[in-house]
């Protein structure tokens, strides 16, 4: 399971995440709408757990026929403890326990960030979408499940590459390319442990090949990484060709060999892992890189210089 998720079922067992009615206990304010099915003061854990109209369908059309409302499951301990340990688990094998585990966990975390956007864009997402972004990052997680999630590094390479393992303490940094016809443009973006953003960038390149694009934008996460070397820090990546190749030590294109080394050669001695993670979630960086094919930009950037939209992937995809 990524770390981004573990983080928000953290965030969701210790009633963190800023609910309406979060912020009922602290101003005595009445919690607003559901951003998911839109049911009045419906913007609380227990209705998004178990009550939302979405969150039903999700769980009743899954290969388990759950009916979510049939369970006591109010709070976010409560949801969390009956993921991770369901009252009928003793009918499970190992392996289907975890791929239970996997896709509740999964939904919840889709689900936040689909009511996140919702509210902060204004918009509404069709159940017919989330039901298949859900269901698409499910079998991919089970996908990765069935691959060895650790390859030892060879000569030059990183001491070890992983898929996405979490380490706690360290920094994670998300880089990523985008183009647009001729154009090109890298994007990298730094959490600290919490989630909290430390530092962004982008800039514009020119490449030969998107793979020769995806070195450029760890290059860049390498130079935004550099303050925070002494933490360590993980690097994540959606194009799996260029973490094979840090783990071989080998460029797959003779054209990018020399960007190549000079990231070899900067990542020895560094304390810090490449990993592969899927685009789903990579919305950070990707968000941040396709907005910079349109707007001027070389590097670090601050809040207040990218658009609200790309402001609030930032801000909600750790």
């Amino acid at each position: 399971m990524h770390e981004r998720v573990k983080l928000f079922l953290w965030k969701l067992y210790q009633n963190s995440l800023p609910f309406g009615c979060k912020f009922r206990e602290i101003f005595g304010a009445q919690p607003g709408l559901c951003m998911l099915c839109g049911e009045s003061e419906g913007d609380t854990v227990s209705h998004f757990v178990a009550n939302c109209a979405i969150s039903r369908q999700l769980w009743f059309s899954s290969c388990w026929n759950i009916r979510i409302t049939n369970f006591s499951l109010v709070s976010g301990k409560d949801i969390v403890s009956w993921l991770i340990d369901p009252p009928f688990a003793q009918v499970m094998s190992t392996e289907e326990k975890a791929k239970f585990s996997l896709f509740g966990a999964i939904l919840y975390f889709k689900l936040w960030r689909v009511r996140n956007e919702n509210y902060h864009n204004k918009t509404s997402m069709p159940y017919e979408m989330i039901q298949n972004m859900v269901m698409r990052s499910y079998r991919e997680y089970i996908n990765i499940m069935s691959q060895d999630i650790v390859q030892e590094g060879i000569n030059r390479g990183p001491a070890a590459i992983h898929w996405g393992l979490p380490r706690p303490g360290r920094m994670k940094c998300f880089v990523d390319y985008a183009s647009d016809k001729n154009a090109g443009a890298v994007a990298g973006v730094i959490y600290n442990w919490e989630g909290s953003v430390k530092r962004f960038g982008a800039k514009k390149v020119t490449v030969a090949s998107s793979f020769q694009g995806e070195l450029e934008a760890l290059a860049l996460g390498v130079d935004l990484a550099r303050a925070y070397a002494a933490e360590g820090v993980d690097f994540h990546s959606d194009n799996w060709q260029l973490v094979n190749s840090m783990c071989t030590g080998r460029c797959l294109w003779w054209n990018a060999s020399f960007s190549f080394n000079k990231i070899l050669r900067e990542l020895d001695g560094f304390d810090c892992s490449v990993s592969w993670i899927s685009r789903s979630f990579n919305d950070s960086a990707h968000s941040l890189a396709r907005w910079g094919l349109s707007h001027n930009c070389n590097g670090t950037l601050r809040f207040w210089e990218v658009s609200p939209h790309v402001l609030t992937k930032l801000l909600f995809s750790a």
